[in-house]
């Protein structure tokens, strides 16, 4: 990990963050919650990670934020959840891409994290994860 001075300091001044990253692999998950250092956050993930077995279980327990891309009032109370978990002083971690990388190319972005960042005064933290897709190919 690259930079982790700049993590430690965020997480010394007890700001909520708003951590984005590329997405590449499923390995992404893991490596996110490895480099913020396992703290206290929130994953916005697609609905459709809840079919998955065991992550799908685990998203939910965990009250991560889960979202309905094709489902307009879901989209809304994904950035009212998020906006709310920022407000409460946890981190939210997301792909802005919306969908792994197949090229491994950076994807165009959504938006909705930023929105969540910006309304509640969060700084968003970009993170690049490097090699994923050659632990675990998207396809």
């Amino acid at each position: 990990v690259e930079n982790r001075e700049v993590l430690d300091d965020l997480h010394k001044s007890k700001t909520p963050a708003m951590y984005v990253a590329n997405h590449n692999s499923w390995m992404d998950i893991p490596y996110l919650g490895y480099t913020i250092g396992w703290k206290n956050y929130k994953i916005v993930a697609k609905k459709e990670l809840a079919k998955v077995p065991i992550l799908g279980k685990a998203i939910k327990v965990g009250g991560n934020v889960m979202l309905d891309r094709k489902d307009r009032r879901s989209q809304l109370m994904t950035l009212k959840s998020g906006m709310n978990w920022l407000k409460e002083g946890v981190n939210l971690c997301t792909f802005p891409e919306g969908t792994r990388s197949r090229s491994g190319r950076l994807m165009p972005f959504k938006k909705g994290a930023f929105k969540m960042a910006h309304k509640m005064g969060a700084p968003v933290v970009p993170l690049s994860i490097v090699g994923s897709a050659k632990v675990m190919p998207s396809n």
